[in-house]
């Protein structure tokens, strides 16, 4: 079998313990199918579309997205034959305190 991963936004994120009591539900996965089964990709304040798109196409930097400098990429190539992906969203409410705009219009 190979490992869960999990690709999502604060609701599933890994916090360390300085954030404690704040945890995202994955989190509990490794007590379940141990530490070394479970690699927890999500990021807080990700949507799907900042996910997608590179920081610069985000920012409005550039025009067009270059799909090789996003995230997901980096997640993508991280995940392993046999593995078994795990995509969740929650209501993300963090948005304002992040450096960027992840609705920015359609061009």
């Amino acid at each position: 079998m190979g490992r869960i991963v999990v690709i999502g936004d604060s609701t599933t994120q890994d916090y360390d313990k300085n954030a404690y009591p704040q945890q995202g539900w994955a989190y509990y996965l490794k007590d379940v199918f141990g530490k070394d089964n479970v690699l927890n990709l999500a990021r807080a304040g990700y949507a799907l579309k900042t996910y997608i798109y590179a920081w610069d196409y985000i920012k409005g930097n550039i025009r067009e997205n270059d799909p090789d400098k996003c995230y997901f990429t980096e997640c993508l190539n991280k995940i392993e034959k046999g593995d078994t992906v795990i995509f969740a969203w929650g209501a993300i409410n963090d948005m304002g305190m992040i450096d960027f705009d992840a609705y920015r219009e359609a061009v």
